[in-house]
């Protein structure tokens, strides 16, 4: 039996991909990424998803944010800043807080006002994430919305939870529940073009010339790819 139970949510049709992963992709220095993939997960929670990707060189991924173009298919981009292998992946995540506020507001314009339970509910959702994953002015923001969701009275202790800036405040929070990020495909490509060589030496004006960077034979798709 597995220590482990799989992930409940998954991510598939993860694209740019050439021959299902086989050959690298190729783009230009200075492209626009397009990256799509199917996220998919049982139940009503929300997700959220960002594409994480590496330049070549650096230490850590960087993340760019991906929206929701249909039910399943999501969409998000990045920029070739420099030449080299660039790697790229999807990550998804259960939407904790949006879970909530979506299914508040839809009870709020039902006319519904007995939302003493969840209430409560979001009170404890908001400290958790403040409390694991929030600091400084998004802390204490996410805070203040808990506190108002307890105070005595109707359905307007939730006005502050639902306000604008308690949503952008959340979206910083690390708290990723139900972190999908082993892919189904993780793609990396590489820039093969013209670059230019200078070549300096005191007392003589710089020599500026240019050379083809090939792509290696191994990298090379089969002709119609």
């Amino acid at each position: 039996m597995p220590r482990t139970s799989p992930s409940r949510i998954q991510v598939h049709d993860v694209r740019p991909a050439v021959d299902g992963g086989r050959w690298p992709v190729k783009r230009t220095l200075g492209d626009s990424v397009v990256v799509e993939a199917d996220l998919v997960r049982d139940g009503h929670e929300q997700l959220r998803a960002v594409v994480r990707h590496r330049p070549p060189g650096s230490p850590r991924f960087l993340e760019e944010p991906m929206v929701q173009v249909s039910p399943d298919r999501w969409r998000g981009s990045f920029t070739t800043t420099a030449l080299g292998r660039h790697q790229f992946q999807v990550e998804a995540w259960v939407d904790t807080f949006g879970s909530w506020r979506a299914e508040v507001e839809r009870k709020l314009e039902a006319g519904q006002e007995d939302l003493d339970g969840e209430l409560a509910e979001g009170a404890e959702i908001l400290d958790g994430i403040a409390a694991a994953g929030l600091r400084g002015a998004d802390r204490r923001t996410a805070l203040a919305a808990a506190g108002a969701l307890r105070e005595r009275g109707g359905p307007e202790r939730a006005e502050a939870a639902l306000a604008p800036e308690t949503a952008v405040a959340l979206e910083r929070a690390t708290v990723r529940p139900e972190r999908m990020r082993a892919t189904p495909l993780e793609v990396d490509f590489t820039w093969f073009g013209v670059y230019d060589v200078r070549v300096t030496k005191s007392g003589y004006e710089p020599l500026i010339t240019s050379r083809e960077a090939k792509a290696p034979l191994h990298e090379t798709p089969p002709p119609g790819h």
